[in-house]
């Protein structure tokens, strides 16, 4: 009864480990790690640990210039890939630039945290929600490109910040077509001197800026 129990208890650990449903080499050369979730891709990390110092451990950071691919193929099917799911990049220090594809709709909590070697991010318009923490101490980064029109779907702390800890971000490029600037979107950027509004934005949200300490200037 005691050996059955190690065996159980071994098949749920293996269970807690192993984050992916399967791997493949993108186009640009790294390899990604996917799940199927509700008939789409999500990229996901290789292992499952909420702490985003071990979400590699045993696997090769993906680095350098990554595109992630719109779709991917698995099992004779192709599935969209539509979301990046939590950690799924955390701790890739050596990423110097992601191209988000158009048909993702979701960006896990902690998904790019830590990648200090991104010195801009772009956030396409098809993005819906984004996590907490998505891209903290992404110390590198300078400019955000936000093109997310409908993305409402920030929890609503400020103890949840997106890009918490991203010392250099300075320059943030607000889509035309933009309507809401999520909560706490910039909590804490100190290095952001200026920002541009367009006239698509008809609400900021709650602390959007707050504790951008060298915000001098904003455009409408």
């Amino acid at each position: 009864m005691k050996r059955l129990l190690l065996i159980i208890a071994f098949i749920a650990n293996l269970h807690n480990v192993f984050a992916y449903g399967f791997s493949a080499i993108v186009p640009t050369g790294q390899t990604l790690y996917f799940n199927i979730v509700e008939g789409n891709a999500q990229v996901t990390c290789p292992v499952s640990n909420t702490s985003s110092s071990y979400v590699w451990d045993g696997y090769v950071k993906p680095s350098g210039n990554l595109i992630i691919p719109d779709s991917i193929s698995y099992s004779g099917h192709l599935y969209a890939v539509t979301s990046i799911g939590e950690n799924a990049f955390a701790g890739c220090d050596g990423l110097t630039l992601v191209t988000i594809p158009n048909t993702i709709t979701s960006i896990g909590h902690g998904a790019f945290c830590y990648c200090s070697g991104l010195s801009s991010i772009t956030i396409p318009n098809s993005v819906t929600s984004i996590g907490t923490y998505a891209f903290c101490y992404c110390r590198g980064l300078t400019i955000l490109n936000f093109y997310a029109d409908s993305c409402v779907s920030i929890v609503n702390n400020a103890n949840y910040r997106v890009f918490y800890g991203c010392d250099s971000l300075s320059t943030i490029n607000i889509g035309n077509n933009v309507i809401r600037i999520p909560d706490y979107l910039c909590y804490g950027c100190g290095a952001l001197t200026s920002v541009t509004i367009p006239n698509s934005v008809i609400d900021i949200g709650q602390s959007a800026f707050m504790n951008c300490r060298g915000l001098t200037t904003v455009f409408f």
